[in-house]
């Protein structure tokens, strides 16, 4: 009896430090579990951290393509672009300290590496910014000055040969569309030669007037130059070199630290299986001690049982006890260890099926203290959790990555692409109808949503649909620019629609298309399931790749119609070149035949009388003589001219300055020569080649004038002819030059959006 007492007692203490042991392994798996949820959200925040920069970047490079021309920003200093950079810097900031607060010490330089170099991207951003708003654009900033100076020049009536300014103005142009200095030491040489002209204007008060305004527009330039050249005329250049290496760094020393996060977690995960291994372990340990201690001194068939407790030690839960049934004083013990066997079992074959993933559901509890039931159903639903978050991870990747690709391979053909996205989404989604709306309509009018595409039940139902802004649902989620999703559907909203009837859809959820923040399009979808939130978040993603492919696409068409109109506008300036060497070639001619009737005018002054108007005055103007010559052209009669002052022939196109100059050249003994336009009796103007000249008494004074007058319309009218083409030619000449800018221009914006485009695609 007082071996069966002592039995019991030891009994119970070796019950009791099994009890203890197992509590204190079990709030060790549920401290790790805990441990496990925390690494986990980690992971989440760091995730989100690498989307965070990962958007960073893409507001940044927009912000870079458009702040340069954007005139809000430079007036304000802000944005849709900046302050998406700002609104994402700051959610950044706020993940990484919430990583900071309790992750280990070792990945705490990681996590330094990181906020260093997002450091120097937002200071990097935030001067790239200032730049540009102090370079301005049209009428702000350097900018403006720099406009205002130039046009002042180009306007100015004292700069007679405007060349060099608008070779300025082309350098000028080259450079900050190209970025090439070679276009800057052009510019510079350009810039000399203007200044060495502008210092030979005789006008000191003009000249320093058009020199200042020079120098504005010299300097203004130059700080423009250090602007582009701080903010880095490349990508690897400057504070945009700066971001970019930044900026890898980051993200590289993100995807470290999930990497290293990711198998924390998974080392957790495995040292709580192997804790709950252990915890049976020490079990039999703490039975295999116990019953060397007190039964083996009593009954000598413990030694058997210790035999066998060894093996199942050992880890054999196969042996067997039909030796030591018949004995009545360990027949208790032997049950408690046949039950200890079946429980280890039971567990390890449980702990197996949780390991492969195959049980899903949780055990049902032998009694209300069983502890490792209650541990091991914590497993099992953490387990399900991360097994359900992994499922629903790989299935958004998988969509992603399929609709990615399945949108790159019909990119080509609109109609297609739209007829199979709508489709695949529907099934993808596991929904029952569809319908894809896109923005449409003609520039200059209000735009409207036109279905292109729909789904249900695998047969396709084409009509035109047209749904006009905040019209609808659809119209509504187009003109908010959110998703909205329907639980409770009107009775005739909608019917989706099979052989067997139809009824009322259980969900309906509305989507909208963007890219940079603007709505390409609405994709619709029904089903009889209730919309989960990763199907929401899935539909999201998909949504933004389908509204960058739709702006691609469209972008697309008008690259083609820029094509197509390059192509027609460099055929007309080859037609407007042949017209131009044509024109240039018929000036060559007229010139030649200019020289040769000015060589024959000059023969024919030595002929007087027969080709000329000769007629000579007294010292008062009064006409003495006429010639048949005069009579012929002024179509004034010899006595209706005699008499008469030489002014009967003034046309009034000169000022009488010109007279007064011949007047007191001939009154000086000197004779004067000139083209005048004179006044026939009719009213009719003939041009001549007008000699006059004194004739000297002996005292050497003039005593009369006699007058030479050579007809020269035909001449002054092929100048004028001369003067107009000149004219035309350099109208034609300008225009030429600008029409080769704008295709310059349009090719250089052709090659940028397809260098965008294979961005997108890369």
């Amino acid at each position: 009896m007082e071996n069966k007492i002592d039995f019991q007692k030891r009994f119970k203490q070796i019950l009791i430090g099994s009890v203890a042991a197992i509590s204190i392994i079990g709030i060790v798996v549920v401290l790790t579990i805990f441990t496990i949820k925390g690494t986990v959200t980690k992971n989440g925040l760091i995730t989100n951290s690498i989307n965070t920069i990962t958007n960073e970047i893409a507001c940044e490079r927009a912000f870079l393509l458009n702040a340069w021309s954007d005139t809000v920003f430079v007036k304000t200093g802000s944005n849709t672009e900046y302050n998406m950079f700002m609104e994402n810097a700051a959610t950044f900031e706020k993940s990484i300290a919430t990583v900071r607060e309790d992750i280990n010490d070792e990945f705490k330089p990681t996590l330094d590496t990181i906020s260093k170099n997002f450091n120097i991207i937002k200071g990097d951003f935030l001067q790239i910014a200032d730049l540009i708003k102090k370079r301005g654009f049209k009428d702000l900033g350097y900018e403006g000055e720099e406009r205002a100076a130039v046009h002042h020049l180009e306007n100015s009536p004292d700069i007679a040969d405007k060349s060099l300014v608008l070779t300025l103005r082309k350098h000028e142009k080259d450079f900050f569309m190209r970025k090439d200095k070679s276009y800057l030491d052009k510019w510079n040489d350009t810039k000399a030669k203007f200044f060495t002209e502008l210092y030979s204007i005789q006008d000191e008060q003009i000249r320093g007037s058009l020199l200042q305004q020079a120098q504005i527009y010299a300097n203004t330039i130059e700080k423009i130059v250090q602007v582009e050249e701080q903010i880095g005329l490349s990508k690897s250049l400057g504070l945009r070199g700066q971001m970019n290496s930044s900026t890898s760094i980051a993200v590289e020393a993100l995807n470290a630290l999930k990497s290293a996060m990711e198998v924390k977690t998974n080392s957790l995960i495995r040292n709580v299986i192997i804790s709950l291994i252990m915890v049976f372990l020490l079990i039999a340990l703490f039975l295999i001690i116990g019953l060397n201690k007190f039964i083996k001194p009593v009954f000598q068939p413990m030694e058997v049982i210790q035999s066998k407790a060894h093996e199942i030690s050992e880890g054999n839960l196969s042996v067997e006890f039909t030796e030591l049934e018949g004995n009545k004083m360990i027949g208790d013990l032997i049950n408690g260890f046949k039950s200890i066997v079946v429980k280890l079992k039971s567990t390890l074959s449980q702990i197996e099926d949780i390991s492969a993933g195959k049980q899903k559901e949780e055990f049902v509890l032998n009694s209300d203290h069983d502890q490792v039931g209650v541990v091991l159903n914590k497993i099992i639903v953490q387990t399900n959790k991360l097994n359900q978050e992994e499922a629903q991870r790989n299935w958004h990747n998988k969509g992603l990555a399929y609709f990615a690709s399945l949108m790159r391979t019909n990119d080509n053909d609109a109609t297609k692409l739209y007829d199979v996205s709508i489709t695949e989404f529907v099934k993808y989604m596991e929904a029952n109808q569809g319908a894809l709306f896109i923005v449409d309509g003609e520039e200059g009018k209000a735009e409207y949503l036109s279905m292109k595409g729909c789904y249900a039940y695998n047969r396709k139902k084409f009509m035109d649909m047209r749904v006009e802004f905040a019209e609808g649902i659809v119209g509504m989620c187009w003109a908010e620019g959110e998703p909205i999703i329907l639980t409770e559907i009107p009775e005739n909203y909608i019917k989706i629609t099979s052989g067997l009837g139809d009824a009322n859809p259980r969900s309906i959820m509305v989507v909208p298309l963007k890219f940079n923040d603007k709505t390409q399009g609405v994709i619709e979808i029904a089903s009889f399931n209730k919309f989960e939130e990763h199907h929401i978040k899935f539909a999201q993603a998909v949504a933004e790749t389908m509204g960058s492919v739709i702006y691609n696409s469209k972008i697309n068409l008008k690259t083609m119609e820029l094509l197509k109109a390059s192509k027609t506008m460099t055929e007309g300036l080859r037609a407007q070149e042949e017209e131009l060497r044509q024109n240039m070639e018929e000036m060559q001619a007229t010139q030649e035949e200019m020289k040769r009737i000015q060589e024959e005018a000059e023969a024919q002054n030595k002929i007087i009388n027969g080709v000329a108007l000769v007629y000579k005055m007294d010292l008062k103007g009064g006409i003495t003589y006429v010639n048949d010559e005069f009579t012929k052209w002024t179509k004034y009669s010899a006595e209706e001219a005699m008499g008469k002052n030489h002014s009967i022939l003034k046309s009034g196109d000169k000022y009488d300055s010109v007279y007064a100059e011949m007047w007191e050249s001939i009154n000086n003994g000197k004779t004067f020569r000139g083209e005048l336009q004179n006044k026939a009796k009719d009213g009719s103007f003939f041009w001549v080649d007008a000699i006059v000249a004194p004739v000297l008494n002996a005292n050497g004074k003039p005593k009369q004038y006699i007058a030479q007058l050579f007809v020269i319309n035909e001449i002054k009218k092929k100048e004028e002819d001369m003067k107009q083409m000149l004219e035309e030619m350099k109208a034609q000449e300008e225009e030429l030059r600008q029409n080769m800018e704008e295709m310059q221009a349009t090719q250089e914006e052709v090659k940028r959006i397809e260098e965008e485009k294979k961005n997108r695609k890369g």
